[in-house]
């Protein structure tokens, strides 16, 4: 506790001003941990419920960086052999100054009788807090020669140097071609708020980072082993070859409240998002049926964690991986059941890496043959490709334009040629393909279906195929399967 209140001293956070009658005063409460299992930790946080919209603060909302843009810029910097560097901001929030005037309790046991904080910083807890350490982040990089991305808010490119950064919250990577740049990053920095620098990136978000060569490996083995014994499945027999064994619906049998089947779920999403495409089908099928958690449904979930278990050694492999091309491929499932709404499949692989994936149902589109469904995963893909090759430009790398991969020659003829007349309602889809394409943004080439490499976001994967997705989207590389 005394050295919170110290740094809330060394940040000039305020002033101890007299109590006036009508004063409103935002309450506060001290909140403790223990971090890593190691380090104690007190943080003073004033109570932001009591704030009014208006009044105490305007607007509230910040950005943090997306893990598609951090995946496409380690491919990058891992691709060009560029340095890279972790930092992290002590005390964030306290750099941060206040628009509006904000007076607060004294922290309990460093009371004065008749006297208040008067904030100038925007300390934890504060609806604005976020918002304005967001606005503090971006003054120090504008002034030092960096443009905000358009494609990413958090995401801080050098006009003149080969040299960008990537903010999430209070933690930035920091990429550049030499390491005088990435110093020059440090040093901004820390003219203006108190830096700890990890010299080797090692973990980030959660993810255990991993650095040979040209390329870079992202791995959560220490997450599916802390979910194993969270519940109780650290000594079962990992013996689940595939995510799900099939598509069926799960919303028969006895409801049963008391499931933690939405922690289980959601925790396995924040997995299948960052490093592991080949459960996100079979993990977002499962979603569906949350708001009828019965026995059935907890016993699937568990087996995908127990598929986790199997398979937790496998790492997400990004940097130079055999091509330098952006490829985009896109396949549907047509008609599933239980709801027969057809699913999306995407995979972005940039120089063979998959740097951004998704499993969609199909919803106010419903498609009702299969080329139909194959077309809407088309617009849908070069939409993830659009943004995609706009920020691996902006990082500095020309790729003029990217190639659309789909196995169905019926939905490509339907882009190169009119809809017929019972196609007629996809005719807007068609017109945006078809003008992206005209303006050299891609190119639509047919694949052979078992080279689809986004079939494994459609479907529940057979334990044949396991292996080979697991290869293919996820870059195993030769990581062993126990």
């Amino acid at each position: 506790m005394n050295e919170e209140i110290g740094s809330l001293n060394d940040h000039h956070i305020g002033e101890v001003v007299h109590r006036l009658p009508n004063m409103k005063v935002i309450g506060g409460r001290w909140v403790f941990t223990v971090k890593q299992g190691r380090k104690f930790k007190a943080r003073y946080v004033t109570q932001g419920f009591m704030q009014k919209a208006g009044v105490d603060y305007e607007e509230t909302f910040s950005p943090t960086i997306g893990f598609d843009t951090i995946r496409i810029a380690l491919t990058i910097a891992a691709h060009k052999s560029f340095v890279i560097k972790q930092f992290d901001v002590k005390s964030a929030f306290l750099n941060a100054d206040l628009d509006e005037i904000i007076f607060a309790e004294l922290p309990e046991g460093y009371k004065i009788p008749g006297m208040v904080f008067k904030l100038n910083k925007a300390l934890y807890g504060l609806k604005q807090a976020s918002r304005c350490w967001y606005k503090k982040v971006v003054s120090i990089f504008e002034k030092n020669g960096f443009n905000v991305s358009y494609n990413d808010q958090c995401l801080f490119v050098h006009q003149t140097r080969q040299l960008y950064a990537l903010c999430y919250v209070d933690d930035f990577i920091v990429m550049g071609e030499k390491n005088e740049d990435v110093d020059f990053v440090k040093e901004i920095l820390s003219k203006e708020v108190t830096l700890k620098e990890i010299e080797k990136i090692t973990r980030f978000c959660g993810i255990d980072i991993e650095r040979q060569g040209r390329q870079i490996y992202l791995n959560q083995q220490q997450m599916i082993e802390d979910l194993c014994e969270l519940y109780k499945l650290e000594d079962a027999h990992a013996s689940f070859k595939t995510p799900l064994q099939e598509f069926k619906d799960f919303s028969g049998g006895e409801v049963k409240l008391n499931l933690p089947i939405r922690n289980l779920i959601g925790s396995m999403q924040f997995i299948a998002s960052r490093t592991r495409p080949d459960i996100t089908a079979s993990l977002n099928f499962l979603s569906r049926f949350q708001e009828n958690p019965n026995k059935e449904l907890w016993n699937a979930a568990k087996n995908m964690l127990r598929y986790l278990k199997r398979t937790k050694a496998m790492r997400l492999t990004l940097g130079d991986n055999g091509n330098d091309q952006l490829r985009v491929y896109t396949d549907a499932s047509f008609g599933p059941p239980p709801d027969r709404k057809s699913i999306t499949g995407v995979v972005v692989q940039l120089f063979g890496s998959s740097v951004m994936w998704l499993s969609k149902r199909q919803g106010f589109e419903v498609a009702i043959s299969t080329a139909e469904a194959e077309y809407y995963a088309m617009s849908k893909g070069v939409s993830e490709g659009i943004w995609a090759n706009r920020l691996i430009n902006e990082l500095g790398v020309p790729i003029p334009k990217f190639k659309l991969l789909c196995d169905n020659k019926s939905a490509i003829s339907m882009i190169q040629n009119r809809p017929s007349k019972d196609a007629k309602h996809i005719d807007i889809r068609r017109h945006f393909i078809l003008d992206n394409r005209l303006k050299g943004r891609l190119d639509i080439d047919h694949v052979p279906s078992k080279d689809q490499f986004a079939d494994y976001l459609t479907k529940a994967m057979k334990p044949s195929t396991v292996k080979l997705a697991l290869t293919r989207i996820v870059g195993s590389r030769g990581s062993v399967i126990e």
